[in-house]
């Protein structure tokens, strides 16, 4: 079975176990969806099939079948549980999020019907669905941001579409700057801003992926873990993924003021554009990045630019 699947298979019903264990070794597989009474998919990198009961991949234009694999509710209330450790409560933060991250650093994703109390999320019942992304832990960097974090630099911004790699660059950058001496034979101190468990995958306290000899504050709002890092960590290096909102830049630009050194990633496809957002614009000009690296989509984790600011 391949590695990647066999670590994820004991959190499915055992009905699904008994399909999911017969896919062969060779298949490289991203995501496994369940829904309610439709076909289980599996999502390749560059294509999608249908499970069938003794484990054969079909192809998603084929019309259903007796033979296709159907998760049933039980199936779907069932696994959810495994994957909680049979105590959902415990997980409920996260539900409310949307997602969960299980052992060996996988993210699934929930979808349901949302309770609300007071105008806030408190809880989502008749979960419908579940989408098991595939950690997959890709250890290698570009060597043109290995040169870049390994020179004097001020703050990166790592831009780039989704799926072009962002979050396993940053999660690389943490893991290879935390373990890198400074001018002066002193380990650079990196904090980790984990909003979502994307970067450590942390399942039990214990993170998932190999991050390095970072702190990670994981499901800690920006402003909130920018804080805590500052107050208690004293960083050189904060990592945190994707800025969008006003309060976003402001504790960005709170920490910079600091003397701290931010890396972050933001969703662009281009520099002209992310130059143009006004939030970004404004941090450039307060020299909190001084260079920007855009990723290639085609070769996720790879650079396709680099523009260092004036």
């Amino acid at each position: 079975m391949n590695p990647n699947l066999e670590e994820v298979i004991d959190f499915f019903s055992e009905c699904l176990q008994i399909s999911l264990a017969k896919i062969p070794y060779n298949i490289n597989i991203e995501e496994i969806r369940l829904r309610t009474f439709k076909p289980v998919i599996l999502n390749l990198s560059n294509k999608s099939f249908f499970l069938s009961k003794n484990g054969n991949l079909i192809d998603v234009h084929k019309s259903v079948s007796p033979h296709f694999l159907i998760a049933s509710k039980n199936d779907i209330a069932m696994s959810l549980k495994k994957m909680c450790n049979f105590s959902i409560h415990s997980y409920q933060n996260e539900i409310n999020s949307g997602y969960i991250t299980i052992r060996g650093g996988h993210r699934v994703g929930i979808c349901g019907t949302a309770i609300y109390y007071k105008n806030s999320l408190k809880n989502i019942r008749d979960i419908s669905s579940l989408n098991i992304r595939i950690n997959h832990k890709i250890n290698m960097i570009d060597t043109k941001i290995l040169e870049i974090i390994r020179s004097n630099f001020l703050g990166i911004l790592i831009i780039g579409k989704p799926s072009s790699g962002k979050t396993t660059v940053l999660r690389n950058i943490s893991k290879e700057l935390s373990s890198t001496l400074n001018n002066f034979g002193k380990m650079y101190k990196v904090t980790l801003v984990d909003e979502r468990n994307e970067f450590s995958g942390t399942y039990m306290g214990i993170p998932q992926n190999d991050i390095g000899y970072a702190d990670v504050l994981i499901n800690y709002k920006k402003i909130d873990a920018i804080s805590e890092a500052i107050r208690s960590l004293s960083p050189d290096v904060i990592i945190c993924d994707e800025i969008s909102t006003k309060e976003d830049f402001k504790a960005i630009k709170i920490g910079a003021n600091s003397g701290v050194k931010f890396i972050a990633s933001a969703h662009s496809d281009s520099i002209e554009k992310i130059l143009n957002k006004i939030y970004i614009n404004n941090l450039i000009k307060n020299h909190v990045f001084n260079k920007i690296i855009l990723l290639d989509t085609h070769s996720p984790g790879s650079v396709k630019e680099v523009f260092d600011v004036p």
